[in-house]
Formats: C-alpha cells, structure tokens, sequence
C-alpha cells in the first residue's frame, strides 16, 4: 500500500508512524499475487493506535454532494482485547487517544472490525462507535484471524427538500475479490448535526488501526449525485 498523499499520526510516542512493509508471501494465507500486489502495511507490532487519513484535495472537505465508499483488504494476525481496524468518515488530523482501550473515542465515524467477542479464533464486532450510535453492527458474522477480509463501508448523505438530513452508513464484506458484496447488519443512521459535511475540521478520511495490517486500500467518491 502506497503512502503518497497519507499523513500518518500515532498515538503513543517512540511507534512507528507508517507500519512497516510486510511481504505476502512470508505469510500463511497470503493475498494472491495478482490481489495484493507484493507488499502490504503490516500494524501489528505497533503498541499504540494508527491513524492515517488522506491529504489529496479530492477527499478533503466534501460537501455531501457525493456519496462516498471505502474499502480495503485487512487482516489480524494474533487477537488482542480492543485490536481493530476501522474505517474513518469525517475524522481530523489529532492523534487518536493514547490508550488503546480508548480507540473508540478518536473523532468521527467509526466502522469496521473489532476483536470484541475475546472468544478463541475469531474477530467479532463490526462497529460504527460514533456516539450516538453505539451499534455494533456484527452480532454473528465471524472473521477468521490469520486470514485477509475485504470489507467496504458506504457513507451516503440522505437528501430531503435540497438539503441533507443524515447520513445512511453501510458496511459490506465480499468473499470473491469485491465481484459481489453482502451487507454486514443493517444499515446505521448518521447524526449530520454532530458530524456535518464541509465541516472546518472533521474533514478527513481515512482509517485506524491496532494490531492489524492493511493492504488495497481504496476511497471513491460516485459519479452521480447522492
């Protein structure tokens, strides 16, 4: 995964910033070649959080006039109590909280996977922990540890009279390389009072991790009108 156009920001003084480079094929379980390319960003030494969002002109500041979707491959090595990796809508460019319990409480919407079920094997608890949510949207889908998983979340601004009321929020795995998608859960409203679009600061996009690596990460924003 590239790093041009990413500021990288750590949470706890002395860890490395950007990951480092891990190669597929010194893996178990390895991204086929023509998938993940050679190299992916390996998170998972690193003893504090990882925030990286996006400083290209085309992803700051958007104004809700397009929906936007995010999606990467992601895998956890080993499972840890408070290990994620999210994706990050409207977030800005402070350090995420020091404490690794307190990951939850970084700016902006939050939705991705999380190893909450501390249960052998397995990486349970899609979340959107943005307050007011507070739905954890993975009550029974598991993600293999060890394994790479496509997720892709959608971040579509609701229209009523030309103006934007909420923010529908959608996230998605896929098995077959993002040919076809299934929907984690339902879908979960945002409160553009507390996050709105345009906004000064919470402007960025991007993703958080702890303990994870991360590979393909990809943002669109759509063509046509939301």
């Amino acid at each position: 995964m590239a790093e041009n156009s990413w500021n990288f920001y750590k949470a706890i003084s002395g860890d490395s910033e950007k990951g480092t480079q891990g190669t597929h094929s010194s893996l178990s379980n390895p991204l086929d070649s023509v998938i993940g390319s050679t190299y992916y960003r390996d998170f998972s030494s690193n003893s504090g959080i990882i925030k990286a969002v996006l400083t290209g002109s085309n992803f700051v500041g958007l104004d809700g006039s397009k929906a936007v979707s995010m999606r990467a491959h992601v895998r956890m090595n080993t499972e840890s109590a408070n290990k994620h990796i999210m994706f990050l809508a409207k977030t800005n460019t402070s350090n995420p909280y020091s404490s690794t319990s307190d990951w939850y409480k970084t700016v902006g919407y939050k939705i991705g996977i999380s190893d909450q079920s501390f249960s052998s094997n397995t990486i349970k608890g899609a979340y959107n922990v943005h307050v007011p949510l507070g739905v954890n949207l993975l009550s029974s889908d598991l993600f293999a540890v060890g394994t790479w998983h496509l997720i892709r979340a959608d971040f579509i601004p609701s229209y009523s009279n030309g103006s934007i009321i909420e923010d529908h929020i959608k996230l998605f795995k896929s098995t077959d390389n993002g040919n076809t998608w299934t929907q984690i859960g339902s879908t979960v409203t945002g409160n553009i009072s507390n996050y709105p679009w345009g906004h000064s600061t919470n402007k960025y996009w991007g993703f958080q991790t702890w303990g994870c690596s991360i590979d393909n990460f990809e943002i669109y924003v759509s063509n046509e009108s939301a």
